[in-house]
């Protein structure tokens, strides 16, 4: 709670407290509880809304970090995991998780596109001579059959070995390398984060 938050709950109590000393005879003790029910919704409706305005700010600026190699490659694993899932947001998928965790599977990135197909997202933010190897790949599909039939994509910001693109290739892993990355984040902004179809 912020500290204007803390005053007005204060002020609120205290109102109720003066106005039901002095109008407990007359019956009025309910117009200070209403207050302190419209004062409670109003303050839980602008928290609502401020975390709304918070979450807005942070996802345009990962689309804006993602314009940039440079950027993503400065940022933590797990943020790059938030970019690229707020990316594919951008572009129409919905994102039933992100950031990886208890129980995924090995999985950074789930999501949905509008048909309802299932992805599985593996993000790598590696330093761009560090290509993704066929092992790598390998671990990937892996992963991803465990995830009853989800389809694969594999997001880096360096590129793959020809091993491991062929690999992906044979088993319909689509690959995002660090120049496609960039591109898809340009693509969004240039258009607004409103779409529904990507490159």
């Amino acid at each position: 709670m912020s500290a204007f938050e803390v005053k007005f709950l204060l002020l609120a109590v205290a109102l109720i407290l003066v106005v039901a000393l002095i109008d407990v005879t007359r019956g009025l003790i309910l117009l200070p509880i209403v207050g302190l029910v419209v004062g409670s919704i109003w303050l839980h409706q602008r928290h609502k809304k401020d975390a709304a305005r918070r979450a807005e700010a942070l996802r345009v600026e990962r689309l804006l970090q993602a314009q940039h190699l440079d950027a993503l490659l400065a940022v933590s694993p797990t943020e790059f995991e938030h970019i690229v899932a707020d990316l594919f947001a951008a572009i129409g998928f919905i994102v039933l998780s992100a950031g990886g965790g208890a129980g995924d599977l090995g999985a950074d990135i789930v999501c949905q596109n509008p048909e309802g197909h299932r992805f599985v997202v593996q993000c790598k933010r590696y330093a761009p001579g560090n290509k993704v190897t066929s092992p790598a790949m390998q671990s990937f599909i892996g992963m991803a059959h465990r995830h009853h039939g989800a389809a694969g994509i594999y997001v880096t910001t360096s590129s793959y070995t020809k091993a491991a693109a062929d690999l992906a290739q044979q088993h319909g892993i689509d690959l995002y390398d660090g120049e496609r990355l960039v591109g898809l984040a340009r693509w969004v902004q240039s258009r607004g984060s409103s779409l529904t179809s990507g490159p």
